[in-house]
């Protein structure tokens, strides 16, 4: 994902760059892996966790709500994947058999409706390793355990031409399956009460 966020990043050789990667710039293993130290590039994930208003915000709004959440899920594009913790390393959670199911059921409705196909894995498993993610945070800091990413249309091979400018006709069908998705996902969660861990069956 692009992420990039607009606040002043820093000063490189050549010139003065904007923006930073908000989607490496959470307190979680942060500037640690898959991030450059170049203010200049798409992967600069900012000075210090949470030096951007934004990602500040998201975070306090989920501080103040965090007893009441139980599913975090951040878009993104582009590439069809949805992705589960972790991003900055390759051990898997203790939560990796839940996550996999609940991957397993998000991609089969993700896939039905236009033909689509979206895959599922950990993030660092197919993609990259990369520390700071949003997802991450959620999952480790707020203890929540269903916290994921989409990362959007195009797929291969209509990403090489197209990237992140998705052209007009497919914004509506991507977000149609995405619908179908998040339904899926939503009675595949997992939620809290007291002390016990209960599926969602409703």
């Amino acid at each position: 994902s692009s992420g990039i966020n607009a606040e002043y990043g820093g000063g490189c050789f050549y010139e003065l760059c904007y923006g930073i990667d908000a989607n490496r710039n959470f307190d979680v293993q942060f500037n640690t892996v898959g991030v450059s130290p170049d203010p200049c590039n798409n992967m600069f994930p900012g000075k210090v966790a949470f030096d951007q208003r934004n990602t500040a915000a998201v975070r306090n709004f989920l501080l103040l709500h965090q007893t009441n959440l139980k599913l975090y899920l951040s878009y993104h594009s582009y590439s069809q994947y949805f992705m589960t913790p972790l991003g900055y390393t390759h051990n898997t959670t203790l939560d990796d058999e839940h996550h996999r199911s609940v991957g397993e059921a998000v991609v089969r409705a993700l896939n039905v409706r236009h033909n689509r196909t979206y895959t599922a894995g950990s993030w660092s498993e197919i993609l990259y390793l990369s520390s700071g993610n949003s997802a991450d945070w959620v999952y480790e800091k707020l203890n929540i355990t269903d916290s994921y990413t989409i990362e959007l249309r195009p797929g291969y091979p209509d990403s090489t031409e197209t990237e992140f400018e998705l052209p007009a006709e497919e914004i509506r069908p991507c977000a149609e399956e995405n619908v179908d998705g998040l339904i899926a996902l939503i009675e595949n969660i997992k939620y809290s009460r007291g002390n016990k861990l209960f599926q969602n069956d409703s």
